[in-house]
């Protein structure tokens, strides 16, 4: 981890050059590494994100529990706790759904930008593009 280490110790395991990186150099990264962008997750569809839920230890154990109560004609637990279970699928899939379209909607507000410095010269830049001059 870079936090744990000294200036020197950082700057070395990065690669650091002093006044910023030639073109040359800077090409020569962006072909090894690829442009700088925050990585993402791929969305889970709907399907999948509700069989993940449904594979929750607790919705099972619970599940279990409520079957039990079922063979052992005491109604009245197994549909307090399928009805547990319900609730506890359909909040999580729901918070889920809108964690993942705030999470969009966030990255999709604007364009991440950055300030380069190449050659002794700084620069702003987008943050895909960034070393790209």
């Amino acid at each position: 981890m870079l936090t744990n280490q000294s200036l020197e110790e950082m700057q070395q395991r990065v690669d650091y050059i002093p006044g910023g990186l030639s073109t040359e150099e800077a090409l020569k990264r962006l072909n090894e590494y690829g442009f700088n962008e925050i990585a993402r997750e791929k969305p889970l569809s709907p399907w999948l994100r509700l069989w993940k839920n449904l594979k929750n230890p607790l919705v099972i154990l619970l599940s279990i529990l409520g079957l039990i109560s079922f063979l052992t004609g005491d109604i009245r637990s197994t549909l307090v706790i399928f009805m547990m279970v319900i609730l506890g699928i359909v909040l999580r899939y729901v918070q889920e759904m809108r964690a993942d379209k705030a999470a969009e909607k966030t990255e999709s507000n604007g364009k991440y930008t950055c300030h380069c410095l190449q050659r002794w010269k700084r620069y702003r830049s987008s943050a895909e593009n960034a070393g790209a001059r």
